[in-house]
């Protein structure tokens, strides 16, 4: 008779062999289930500790621009005040009262170290420093607890991220479990088929988990950020070269600090070193920053330094990021006629143009006002323009590539007729005419600056325009004894008749209703409080007088300056001229 052989996929050899997997997988599942609910609850840990810090930033700000305000708005002012007094005090002989106000003043100097040694120097007419109260009020506190604030939520994040992981590998174990079950149940060969799948399977599960397990998580090391905030503080308070010093502490401390990286390339722009602020721009975005203020702020520094086929590539990823920018339309194109582009650049400021009436639009369908960043994206613009023709017509390249790094296909015509529409532009979107076209019988000529002639009671009796474009004006009076000013370029003078100045021009074809703006600059800035807007009034051919200052009393500072006039948006004449500081 013939012995009978156990099957060897079946029998009680078999279902211990099993069993034994089982037990190891359930301890293997056990210890995953373990490793899942400690990395959620880091995760839990790191988010409280993301929403403190956001929390106390946003407070430690609040606060900070509340006793900042208060410092400047109130306490200063107050001291100002108190002070003229007691100079004026002092004039009439009052010995007594300029005591007086002198003890009011120090007094109110004592509620705030805004006015104390460290910031004021109560001898000299100079303002406090408040770029440095405001960065030892708050703002390398704020920059401190922003960074742990985004260190912590990426921590929250990647314990997350490993929480998900150990979720799935949990998931994938309970089916090895469900196999190696099923494998009992079934017969011969089948069952065997069953382990080695589930074998495989937790077998790839433990590898992955223990790669999930020993991957790191990076953490900023304390010194570092604390060098990064004081970095920026240095840098707000314009102190560059010690923020650079700062921030290479930063770095030292943590070599793929990409914020370090990206706040010293903006600090290395501020002065003019353009091609360490490109390698650190480059370096944040290895080490994993790669947003569109750093895209935008790297294509610009490319441009400066004249290279141009980076910048037009850079510029063009941070358009992909954030394609309702209108700065960076208006950039790419500049960085098109640069490169000789011409149609490329004109695509690129009609796309520019396309999202600023659009954001217009919708803003005031919604009763708002547009962000008043679209307005200085559009003046801006023009700027960049002037400041690239300066660059080839006289070689004064600030702000622009170097002459010999442009194109020799740059068209001079096209950068004209570019500003013109970009200026008229911004005229018609914000006063909210139609877009802008220049009408075909209007004519504005004979632009010029002119000063009245008085008589000797005042009257003006006529006007005379011996200046012509880029002529030197002089400059008018001093400051009065509180330093008051009307406006940036403006100053007070002691002369009610110095200093006054109109434009003149001659007309044709100009109809009742249409609308007239004038715009001053000094040295590409507006000066806001000289724009001048009406509706014409006069008849429609002959010789107009606009007033430029705004009254007796007042002079402009010294500065090179500009006067834009429009009719109806579209800028029809430009008239430049120059304040020198001599006063006769």
């Amino acid at each position: 008779m013939k012995n009978s052989q156990m099957p060897m996929f079946s029998g009680e050899p078999f279902e211990r062999m099993v069993a034994l997997l089982i037990a190891l997988v359930a301890i293997f599942a056990s210890i995953v289930a373990y490793l899942e609910s400690d990395a959620g609850r880091r995760s839990d840990m790191a988010l409280r500790d993301a929403q403190q810090y956001s929390l106390q930033a946003v407070g430690v700000r609040t606060r900070g621009e509340i006793n900042v305000g208060y410092a400047l708005n109130d306490a200063y002012r107050t001291w100002l005040e108190l002070d003229t007094q007691a100079f004026l005090a002092e004039q009439n002989g009052d010995a007594e009262r300029r005591a007086d106000y002198l003890e009011a003043r120090d007094y109110v100097g004592s509620l705030t170290p805004l006015l104390g040694a460290d910031y004021f120097d109560a001898d000299s007419e100079t303002l406090p420093d408040i770029k440095s109260y405001e960065s030892a009020t708050y703002i390398v506190e704020s920059a401190l607890l922003t960074e742990q604030f985004e260190q912590a939520f990426e921590i929250s994040d990647a314990w997350d991220g490993k929480a998900q992981n150990y979720v799935t590998q949990l998931t994938l174990l309970t089916v090895t479990l469900f196999l190696y079950g099923l494998s009992t149940t079934v017969t011969e060969r089948s069952g065997y088929w069953f382990v080695v799948t589930g074998t495989v399977l937790s077998t790839v599960t433990l590898v992955w988990g223990a790669f999930v397990l020993l991957d790191p998580i990076e953490v900023l090391p304390q010194e570092a950020m604390d060098s990064y905030a004081m970095g920026v503080g240095l840098r707000h308070s314009g102190k560059n070269q010690p923020a650079i010093l700062a921030f290479d502490q930063a770095l030292k401390a943590a070599p793929d600090y990409a914020d370090a990286y990206y706040e010293r390339a903006q600090t290395y722009e501020e002065l003019h070193n353009y091609a360490a602020a490109i390698a650190d721009y480059e370096a944040a975005q290895l080490a994993g920053r790669n947003d569109t203020n750093l895209l935008w702020n790297l294509g610009w520094a490319h441009y400066i330094e004249g290279n141009l086929d980076a910048a037009v590539v850079t510029t063009k990823q941070a358009i992909e990021q954030d394609p309702m920018q209108v700065a960076l339309h208006f950039n790419l194109g500049l960085m098109h006629l640069a490169n000789g582009a011409a149609t490329q650049a004109v695509n690129a400021y009609d796309s520019g143009s396309e999202v600023l009436v659009h954001q217009v639009m919708q803003a005031r369908n919604l009763g708002e006002e547009p962000p008043a960043s679209l307005w200085w994206y559009m003046s801006q613009a023009t700027v960049d323009i002037d400041n690239l023709t300066r660059c080839i017509e006289q070689s004064f390249c600030t702000l622009s590539p170097p002459q010999a790094l442009l194109s020799d296909a740059i068209s001079l015509d096209t950068l004209t007729t570019l500003n013109q529409q970009i200026k008229s532009l911004n005229v018609a979107v914000e006063y909210g005419l139609a877009p802008p076209q220049q009408i075909a019988d209007t004519e504005i000529t004979n632009v010029a600056i002119a000063q009245p002639i008085f008589e000797t009671d005042g009257e003006t009796v006529a006007m005379y325009q011996p200046l012509l474009t880029n002529t030197t004006l002089r400059g008018a009076g001093t400051m009065d004894s509180t330093n008051e000013l009307a406006d940036i370029s403006l100053q007070r003078s002691l002369d009610e008749t110095d200093g006054q100045l109109f434009i003149t021009f001659d007309y044709a074809d100009l109809d009742a209703g249409q609308l007239i703006v004038s715009k001053v600059y000094r040295d590409n800035r507006e000066v806001t409080g000289l724009r001048l807007v009406e509706d014409w009034k006069l008849n429609d051919t002959g010789q107009a007088v606009l007033p430029l200052t705004s009254g007796a009393g007042f002079a402009l500072e010294p500065g090179n300056y500009r006067v834009d006039l429009y009719v109806d948006a579209f800028l029809h004449e430009s008239v430049d001229f120059v304040i020198s500081s001599t006063l006769h």
